[in-house]
């Protein structure tokens, strides 16, 4: 009966500390070659949300703390859509 009751407490405890924490951002990089601008532009299409984010040899990385939905990503002349969710973690790479 000790080793019931005590075998039910220790799996208790396991299932209560193991709960995860909810990810309140998405992670957004890539690589982009052939690339003359220094910075990125991540626009949300409400017009909520924007940011400009460093390019460097042409990578780029950033944790985009803003709400789930439709953004537009402009490199210059050039842009695209994409749908960030928290806890997204999207890797572009582009030429």
């Amino acid at each position: 009966m000790k080793n019931t009751i005590l075998s039910l407490s220790l799996l208790l405890g396991l299932v209560a500390c193991s709960k995860k924490v909810p990810v309140d951002y998405a992670i957004l990089t890539g690589e982009i070659e052939n690339l003359d601008a220094q910075e990125i532009t991540l626009i949300k299409l409400d017009q909520s949300f924007k940011k400009k984010i460093p390019v460097v040899n042409g990578v780029f990385s950033d944790t985009i703390n803003a709400n789930p939905g439709l953004y537009s990503l402009s490199v210059g002349k050039n842009n695209g859509t994409l749908y960030l969710n928290n806890g997204s973690r999207l890797n572009l790479i582009a030429d």
